[in-house]
């Protein structure tokens, strides 16, 4: 098996970006098309392969932190992020202060709390 992945076409990037109204389908921040990433839900490393199912648009961040997790390893890491920015004694004190004030996450992304991405995407949730 050979380890170079397949480049994704132009027109199939083209879609990926659409496919959640040109927002990172992680964080729901606006994509301009340059600054996309292209992620595979399932990893190309897991057998993930180069189809629209398997395909998100995501921004930087979203894509580096998940890496080849997968999406629930990205939702697991996400939802102790609340816990460890109260660990280092800068942030405790800033939050002391009224500073900065930490929320809880609800452990959704933003393809599966809007209506046309997750319509998109019904019946993926496996490639998870």
């Amino acid at each position: 098996m050979s380890s170079k992945r397949k480049p994704i076409s132009k027109s199939l990037r083209l879609k990926v970006w659409e496919k959640c109204n040109k927002r990172c389908a992680y964080c729901g921040r606006d994509l301009a098309y340059k600054d996309m990433q292209v992620d595979h839900v399932r990893s190309v490393h897991c057998g993930g392969v180069n189809d629209i199912e398997n395909l998100m648009p995501s921004c930087r961040m979203c894509n580096y932190y998940k890496g080849a997790g997968g999406v629930e390893f990205l939702r697991k890491e996400l939802r102790q992020v609340t816990k460890r920015l109260t660990k280092p004694f800068l942030n405790r004190l800033a939050i002391q202060y009224g500073m900065m004030e930490l929320k809880e996450w609800d452990g959704k992304f933003y393809y599966e709390t809007n209506m046309i991405c997750a319509l998109l995407n019904l019946g993926k949730a496996n490639l998870t």
